[in-house]
């Protein structure tokens, strides 16, 4: 149920014959570097190594399973690690029927589906699959590397929160294709966000000097939470 934070990770591996391991198992142990779960463990909870600061990769086994609706309803393959400013890897078994791992992020089986990019891995030199189709909740929480969210066309639906928490974000690229589940929740936790762009071809969105707006520009969506306020007016065409 609970592995003793002041205890050496860096060597111990989990038994065989576990199945099931429990929330907050591996949460505050700085010394666990590598993440093995062996095969058999059938399914992992949320918050399995909150805050272990060394922790560098995870491995998943062909058997298991990430939880899902944590809490409060949301999904628990983002919850199941956070602040892990280290981790840079997910490795999955090939054999694996729910997840495939490419270039150390994580995906749905076929890959249509973006469910996690480690915290601690650099975006940069970093190409989204062209599988790709959604990009899951917090998918890219905490990424502290990521500058510019660049979302590549061929993407068409962005769940909750593009990028929360990822404290260097400064501008966000909607292209043609994307559309955001919700506007608010999108983009929470942005406090460094100073501008959105639009494709001039999508049919949901504008951006004018770097705030969003539905196409026809009579509703604000958004007002990145870093740009200035001096001197900046409403469109009158805001109903």
């Amino acid at each position: 149920e609970r592995f003793p934070e002041g205890k050496d990770a860096s060597a111990w591996i989990i038994p065989g014959g576990v199945t099931s391991i429990g929330e907050y198992a591996f949460a505050y142990v700085n010394s666990l570097i590598k993440l093995q779960i062996p095969e058999g463990v059938l399914s992992i909870p949320a918050n399995i190594a909150d805050s272990a600061q060394n922790l560098k990769e995870v491995v998943l086994p062909s058997t298991v399973a990430l939880g899902r609706n944590y809490g409060n309803g949301a999904d628990a393959i983002y919850y199941f690690l956070f602040n892990n400013p280290l981790w840079e890897r997910i490795t999955v078994a090939a054999n694996n029927p729910y997840y495939k791992s490419v270039d150390g992020v994580l995906y749905n089986k076929d890959a249509t589906t973006l469910l996690r990019f480690p915290e601690g891995k650099n975006v940069n030199g970093w190409s989204m699959p062209s599988t790709v189709k959604t990009i899951g909740q917090d998918a890219f929480a905490k990424v502290s590397s990521l500058t510019t969210f660049e979302i590549p066309e061929g993407v068409n639906d962005v769940d909750f929160g593009i990028a929360p928490w990822s404290s260097n974000l400064t501008e966000i690229f909607i292209p043609s294709t994307t559309r955001l589940w919700d506007i608010r929740s999108s983009t929470y936790e942005n406090t460094s966000l100073k501008a959105f762009r639009v494709s001039a071809s999508n049919p949901y969105y504008t951006a004018i000097d770097g705030v969003l707006y539905n196409k026809d520009v009579t509703t604000l969506l958004r007002f990145p939470a870093a740009k200035s306020t001096h001197s900046w007016v409403i469109p009158g065409t805001v109903t």
